[in-house]
């Protein structure tokens, strides 16, 4: 039976993609300046180019993040974008404000007895194409987590970066190049509105973070991992 430390071992399942609550729950989701200029989704070959074509059915590239490290494998990924735009009175005075919040996730399995998972989020001030950095005044959380039971309920190991570079050293970059709208709602709330629009959004991603966690049979890849790959 090959162990976490087996390079380069291949994904042989996509396991479930979980939120975790640390992210939903974390402060700094709650403001950002509104954002403008959505970027169109990208064009899309019509029915009847497909038709034409004769050669080979072309297939897309299968998006992955490999995981580098104590533990290293590639796992299966997806992004999502949500925007909250906030407007009207409130006993305050005017409200005019949204949030835009990224988030990368994605599972696999190092080998037969390790499954994995990893989610990475971040706020942004605007969805439009470009790189985007942690920093202190750009929140970002990420985490890693492993089990060697998929159905137990909490993680052998874990893997966490909060965003505070002085008390869990790491980082993350996420470079967005395409945002397609997926569904719209609007809520109303007294004289408050909050429409919210969620996107399928493709990049890449890197981030490094420390080991938060470990039981004692794994304490020896409790050491920092790096996500690099695409989305």
């Amino acid at each position: 039976m090959s162990g976490p430390r087996a390079a380069g071992a291949s994904v042989v399942a996509l396991v479930a993609i979980e939120v975790l609550a640390a992210l939903a729950a974390y402060e700094g989701w709650s403001r950002i300046a509104r954002a403008e200029n959505l970027p169109a989704s990208a064009p899309t070959e019509s029915a009847d180019a497909a038709a034409d074509d004769s050669g080979p059915a072309r297939q897309e590239p299968v998006a992955s993040v490999a995981l580098s490290g104590p533990v290293a494998c590639a796992l299966a990924s997806a992004g999502e974008a949500i925007t909250i735009w906030r407007h009207g009175r409130t006993a305050r005075g005017p409200v005019d404000e949204t949030t835009v919040r990224v988030r990368v996730a994605g599972g696999g399995v190092a080998s037969e007895r390790l499954s994995l998972g990893f989610s990475v989020g971040m706020l942004l001030p605007g969805l439009r194409p470009g790189s985007y950095a942690s920093s202190r005044t750009r929140s970002a959380v990420a985490a890693v987590w492993a089990r060697t039971e998929r159905t137990a309920s909490q993680p052998d190991i874990e893997w966490s970066f909060d965003g505070d570079e002085a008390r869990s050293p790491g980082g993350i970059t996420i470079t967005l190049t395409s945002a397609t709208l997926a569904t719209q709602s609007s809520e109303r709330q007294g004289d408050v509105t909050l429409d919210t629009s969620s996107f399928v959004v493709h990049g890449a991603l890197r981030a490094t973070a420390p080991c938060a966690r470990s039981v004692a049979t794994l304490r020896g890849i409790c050491s920092p991992v790096t996500l690099a790959g695409t989305f």
